[in-house]
């Protein structure tokens, strides 16, 4: 293989990965989340 082609696809590999990494947690972020095991709505319902 070419050095040239090996460093470009490392490049754009790393690339891909911050890309997918940024957009992970631009989503993550927006989400407000509850556990169903948290929920007080499961532990008041277990409680009675």
């Amino acid at each position: 293989m070419n050095t040239l082609l090996l460093i470009k696809e490392k490049e754009l590999k790393a690339q891909r990965l911050q890309d997918a990494q940024r957009c992970f947690a631009a989503h993550s972020e927006g989400i407000d989340y509850t556990s169903a095991h948290l929920s007080p709505t499961k532990l008041a319902s277990v409680g009675s």
